[in-house]
């Protein structure tokens, strides 16, 4: 392209090192701020809007659009659920919710610019994984109660852990479990000697996978909502 086209959209997520829903597209996609649309001899997209000096960086040595604009660009054009993965983690690596409501605001005459505004308000800093990210839009979707999310819990003076998510008013944790942080030797008897000990403080502790939230939502919301009843009866 001669320098006149930046990687862009789900291209550019891969260059900041961003995560995503599902696996990445062999397409490469490219932006470019103007002029008229060209046949590529590559198998790529080409998206031809906007583009002003401030929404261009480099990654890897590479010209692509910066992470704001990243995240908008996939927001605006995917679903809720997969924007909220993304900014999450852009969010989580440093990127400011005021970055990406400067680029909605630029966006603002574009198609799907609403979700995006949707997905940056939502947007947290502190979920960690895909799994987190998906499981506050689960929770938002099916009405649950909003936890806080990386709560430190303890006995007394003694931390025992940081938690997912944290619903205080009826002392439950939640916990997204990805099962690669099992893979290390041990770890799953320390998760098991972690939960006794959180157990014994009084909370109680939900689980839930990839497989729950995508195959079993049902069944999943209605966990969730049994162990808030019983922390409300205990209280």
């Amino acid at each position: 392209m001669g320098g006149v086209a930046v990687a862009s959209h789900g291209s550019a997520a891969l260059l900041h090192n961003l995560a995503r829903l599902g696996r990445p597209s062999g397409r490469l996609r490219l932006t470019r701020g103007g002029g008229r649309y060209r046949r590529l001899d590559i198998d790529a997209r080409l998206h031809v809007c906007g583009l002003p000096p401030e929404h261009v960086t480099s990654a890897y040595g590479v010209s692509a659009t910066t992470i704001p604009r990243t995240v908008v660009d996939l927001a605006r054009q995917g679903t809720f659920r997969s924007g909220v993965v993304v900014a999450d983690s852009a969010l989580h690596a440093g990127c400011t919710k005021r970055e990406l409501s400067a680029v909605t605001d630029f966006c603002r005459r574009w198609p799907g610019v609403r979700t995006a505004r949707e997905v940056v308000a939502f947007a947290d800093s502190r979920a960690e994984s895909p799994l987190e990210s998906v499981s506050r839009v689960f929770m938002l979707e099916r009405g649950i109660p909003m936890p806080e999310l990386q709560v430190r819990l303890g006995d007394g003076d003694r931390v025992i852990g940081r938690v997912d998510f944290y619903w205080e008013q009826w002392r439950v944790v939640g916990e997204a479990d990805g099962m690669l942080k099992y893979d290390e030797p041990g770890a799953l008897r320390r998760e098991k000697l972690r939960q006794e000990a959180l157990e014994d403080t009084g909370v109680i502790v939900v689980r839930w996978t990839w497989d729950d939230i995508w195959r079993q939502p049902d069944r999943t919301e209605a966990r969730i909502r049994r162990a808030l009843a019983r922390g409300g009866r205990t209280r």
